[in-house]
C-alpha cells in the first residue's frame, strides 16, 4: 500500500512533540503524502476530561513531579501508567475515530504515547491502516543512566544475542506490534536521548560508565562519549537502511 494521507498524533506539552511530527510530515511531503497534525489533549473532551487536562498540566509544570511521572511512573508497567493509559484511550477513542473518518488517512503516526494507546485500539476497525529501541536501552539507559533493567519488550537485539538471554531481559522476540505501538516506543527512546544530551559537558563525555550494555557484553568501563557514539552510529545506519529503497518502492 502507498500512503497518501498521514495523520500525526501530537501532544500540546511544550513544542517537542509538534516539532517531531512536523519533521516527519516534512520528510513525507516530497513523496506526495498529505499530512495532518492533531493535538491529542483536546480529545479528552469537556467536563471531567478537561478538568483532568488542567490538573495534569499543572502537575507537570513542577519539574520534580514531571521527572517522576515521565521518567518513572510512565516508563514500564507501573500502576499509574496502566491507569492513565486505559483511561485516556477510552475517552480519546471516539474522538480519534471521528478524526479518522473525516481525514481518511492511510497511515497514523503517534509521536505522543497517549495517542498511541488510542490508535492501537483502532486496528480492529481499520485493519489496513497502516528498531533502534534495544540499542538505546542498552547503550543509553543502562550504561549512561545506570538503569539495571531498562529493556522494552519490543526491543530487537543483535542477531548474535542469545534468544534465552533476550527473554530473560523481558524482550519478546515473537512480538508483532502495530505501527502505533512501535512509534510510541520510539518516541520514548528519543526522549531518553534528549534527556541525556541536554546540558552535556565535555567533562560528562569523559565520565566512565560501570554497567555493561546488557548481560553477555564485556564487563568493562565505557565512557559516556563512547556509549552515545554507539547509539548515534546505529541511528545513522538504520536511517540509511530505511530510506535506501524508498524510490524503488514508490515506483511500484
Amino acid at each position: 500500500m502507498t500512503a497518501r494521507r498521514a495523520l500525526f498524533l501530537s501532544g500540546s506539552f511544550g513544542k517537542g512533540h509538534d516539532t517531531l511530527a512536523e519533521a516527519c510530515a516534512g520528510a513525507l511531503a516530497p513523496y506526495g503524502v498529505e499530512s495532518r497534525i492533531v493535538d491529542c489533549m483536546p480529545m479528552l473532551g469537556h467536563g471531567p476530561g478537561a478538568a483532568g487536562d488542567w490538573v495534569f498540566r499543572r502537575l507537570l509544570s513542577v519539574t520534580p513531579v514531571y521527572d517522576a511521572f515521565h521518567f518513572s511512573q510512565l516508563r514500564g508497567e507501573g500502576a499509574l501508567g496502566r491507569f492513565a493509559d486505559r483511561a485516556s484511550a477510552r475517552v480519546m477513542l471516539p474522538h480519534l475515530r471521528e478524526e479518522v473518518e473525516r481525514f481518511g488517512p492511510d497511515l497514523i503516526v503517534s509521536v505522543f504515547a497517549t495517542g498511541a494507546a488510542a490508535a492501537v485500539r483502532l486496528k480492529p476497525d481499520y485493519p489496513d491502516l497502516v528498531q533502534v529501541v534495544f540499542i538505546t536501552d542498552a547503550w543509553a539507559s543502562r550504561t549512561v543512566l545506570d538503569e539495571p533493567m531498562p529493556y522494552h519488550p519490543l526491543g530487537l537485539p543483535q542477531s548474535w544475542y542469545p534468544p534465552a538471554d533476550a527473554a530473560a531481559l523481558g524482550i519478546d522476540l515473537t512480538a508483532q506490534p502495530g505501527y502505533a505501538e512501535i512509534l510510541a516506543a520510539r518516541a520514548d527512546r528519543m526522549a531518553v536521548m534528549r534527556r541525556i544530551l541536554v546540558g552535556l559537558t565535555n567533562a560528562d563525555l569523559g565520565r566512565g560508565c560501570q554497567r555493561s550494555p546488557a548481560p553477555g557484553y564485556r564487563e568493562e568501563e565505557r565512557a559516556v562519549a563512547e556509549c552515545i557514539g554507539v547509539v548515534m552510529d546505529e541511528e545513522i545506519e538504520h536511517y540509511r537502511f530505511a530510506v535506501r529503497d524508498l524510490a524503488v518502492l514508490e515506483a511500484r
